[in-house]
């Protein structure tokens, strides 16, 4: 077991409730044996996880993915992939999250470049960013989202 995420409830300043199931026994016995008793603590806010269906935004950026590509394209882009990475690279502007990444050149030296988050690392605001940059995209190719969101229905 390399890492285990937990969602903690704080008592008061840095004390938090730890659940009875954690497995800590063997989870400590290896840091103390391979890492010296350190530990790596990440504290951030638990996020919201998003779902799936018919109605849920991974549908959405989906269908609209989809939609994008069947109407001939988008600038260009032929392929559903193509049309999403796109869409992520334009959402960056509203908020998108994204990485810097290092890729190995063949002289050894190295090129940094942009890399937008998976759709399964966004929480619900950040997946908002991608569909509406999708439906700023689809609107442009002159396709009416409303009327189209409506036959869906």
């Amino acid at each position: 077991m390399a890492s285990i995420e937990l969602i903690l409830e704080r008592e008061k300043n840095l004390s938090f409730k730890v659940p009875a199931s954690f497995p800590y026994k063997n989870f400590f016995a290896i840091g103390r044996e391979k890492h010296g008793d350190k530990y790596l603590v990440k504290i951030s806010y638990p996020r919201k996880p998003r779902t799936t269906g018919q109605f849920s935004q991974n549908h959405k950026i989906a269908f609209l993915c989809t939609l994008i590509v069947a109407e001939n394209a988008y600038e260009g882009y032929t392929t559903y992939q193509a049309v999403k990475d796109l869409a992520k690279l334009r959402a960056i502007k509203r908020g998108y999250p994204y990485r810097w990444i290092k890729i190995p050149l063949s002289d050894g030296t190295f090129f940094e470049n942009i890399s937008p988050w998976h759709e399964d690392e966004l929480d619900t605001i950040q997946a908002s960013y991608l569909v509406d940059e999708l439906e700023a995209m689809a609107a442009e190719k002159g396709l009416d989202i409303e009327e189209i969101y409506a036959m869906r229905q």
